[in-house]
């Protein structure tokens, strides 16, 4: 025949066939075949470096999941959803960046001072 590759060609020489293929005959019994094991690399052709980088990323979420949930949960809080220890700092906070005085009492204490000082002279 002409073609090596026709199928009756293939029928009539089976064995140069399984030689082609990967498979060889085991020997034993008439028609008995085996395909040779050949080593697979799971990562062959892969990009181990990204995809230990998508690991990393998936895992730090894992690892982060519960602080991300209270970050989400403190963005919508307001002062009257604060815990009431909590709210009782923020009052502390606000008190001593805002000092209330009392205008009297520093005129008073000043002019104290200036009249002392006038009658020292």
């Amino acid at each position: 025949m002409t073609n090596q590759n026709s199928t009756v060609e293939r029928q009539i020489y089976p064995k140069a066939l399984q030689e082609g293929s990967g498979i060889k005959a085991k020997g034993t019994r008439p028609g008995e075949i085996t395909e040779q094991s050949k080593e697979l690399d799971p990562t062959a052709g892969l990009n181990l470096e990204a995809l230990y980088l998508e690991a990393s990323e998936i895992a730090g979420q894992r690892l982060t999941a519960s602080q991300q949930v209270v970050m989400a949960m403190a963005n919508q809080m307001s002062y009257e959803d604060l815990h009431p220890i909590t709210r009782a700092k923020v009052d502390q906070v606000r008190n001593a960046a805002n000092p209330k005085f009392d205008a009297q009492a520093i005129a008073d204490r000043i002019l104290n001072h200036y009249r002392q000082r006038i009658q020292t002279a």
